[in-house]
C-alpha cells in the first residue's frame, strides 16, 4: 500500500500542541469530532469486516449499516479511495461507544490486539488533516471547522509539551510519505 504525499506542512503543526498521555479521552469536549461519520481507507474498511464479530457486538449495528452506500473516489486516501461511516441514532459516529467517552474501534485496538490501521486515518492523526498534499491542523481547514474549544489538545495544562509532529508521528510516518 502506498503512502499519501505530503509536500507542504503548515507551520501551525509545528506549534500546536498535541494530546498529553490520556490522548482525546482525558478532554471535557463531548467527543465533538465524533459527531461526524469518519472517512476509513480500503485498509481500515477491510479490517472492520474482518473483526466483524467484535466490531458488531460493540456497536450493537450490523456493519452493513455503518457505511454510506458508494466509495467517494478520492484518490487522497491510502489505497487511493474512501467510504464515509453513518452517524448514527445518538447524533455520533456508529462506531462511537454506545455507553460512552471514545470509539469502538480504539478498543478493539487497545484490548484486542487489532492493528491501528483498523482506524480511519483522520480519526488517527486529530487534530492533523491533510488535503492535496499539504498537512496542516484541523481549524486551518477552509471548511470553517473548528477544533472544540473544550478539546484537550488547547488546553495548556492537559496537552502535550510536544507539538502535534512529535505526538503524531507515528502515524505520520506510518500515513504519509514527507
Amino acid at each position: 500500500m502506498g503512502k499519501i504525499k505530503i509536500s507542504a506542512i503548515s507551520e501551525k503543526c509545528h506549534v500546536q500542541k498535541g494530546f498529553g498521555q490520556d490522548g482525546c479521552l482525558g478532554s471535557n469536549c463531548g467527543d465533538a469530532c465524533c459527531r461526524y461519520g469518519a472517512d476509513f481507507d480500503r485498509t481500515a474498511f477491510n479490517l472492520v469486516f474482518k473483526h466483524r464479530e467484535l466490531t458488531e457486538s460493540l456497536t450493537g449495528i450490523k456493519l452493513e449499516h455503518c457505511f454510506e452506500g458508494e466509495w467517494s473516489g478520492d484518490r487522497d486516501f491510502l489505497g487511493g479511495d474512501s467510504i464515509r461511516s453513518n452517524v448514527g441514532p445518538s447524533g455520533y459516529c456508529v462506531f462511537h461507544m454506545p455507553e460512552g467517552k471514545g470509539c469502538v474501534l480504539y478498543k478493539l485496538v487497545f484490548n484486542a490486539g487489532v492493528s491501528r490501521r483498523i482506524l480511519p486515518s483522520v480519526c488517527r492523526l486529530y487534530p492533523l488533516t491533510w488535503d492535496r498534499g499539504k498537512l496542516s491542523v484541523y481549524d486551518e481547514r477552509d471548511d470553517g471547522d473548528i477544533i472544540e474549544p473544550d478539546c484537550v489538545c488547547l488546553d495548556p495544562d492537559k496537552s502535550s509539551v510536544f507539538n502535534l509532529l512529535v505526538t503524531q508521528k507515528h502515524e505520520i510516518d506510518d500515513i504519509f510519505d514527507v
